[in-house]
């Protein structure tokens, strides 16, 4: 914990030495790599395959196909635009060698997935939908 006395504003992890960048750069890409590039592409194939297989069911109708997709393509989009950022600024801070100045934003925007996802959940949900239509 660092306290920056010019701007008046606490700054946590923010200041490191260049041996300290040479070990936390790569781990951050490597953390990057494993832990979201990674589960990004398997949930992208299986949510692919969820809706081949959705699409290619006869057996259940237009409409609820439709709220499948819609809910599977809102989550993998929520996901993406919540989490994207802040594993972008890893392969970011590894290319400039050190760690890129909105950084910490995209830390708090990675938060919001938590508030989001609930959200899209309960506005998906058949008794939502059934209270709206009346």
């Amino acid at each position: 914990h660092v306290n920056n006395q010019s701007s008046n504003k606490d700054v946590c992890y923010d200041n490191f030495t260049e041996s300290q960048l040479k070990i936390l750069l790569p781990f951050r890409l490597e953390l990057g790599i494993v832990l979201f590039l990674l589960p990004f592409l398997i949930t992208t194939f299986c949510y692919a395959s969820f809706v081949r297989i959705v699409l290619s069911s006869s057996h259940i109708s237009p409409e609820k196909k439709q709220r499948a997709i819609g809910l599977v393509l809102t989550t993998l989009f929520v996901f993406l635009l919540c989490f994207a950022p802040y594993n972008i600024s890893h392969f970011v801070g590894f290319i400039q060698h050190r760690s890129p100045s909105w950084r910490t934003n995209a830390l708090l925007l990675s938060t919001f997935n938590t508030s989001l996802d609930p959200i899209i959940f309960y506005f998906s949900s058949t008794a939502v939908k059934r209270t709206c239509k009346g």
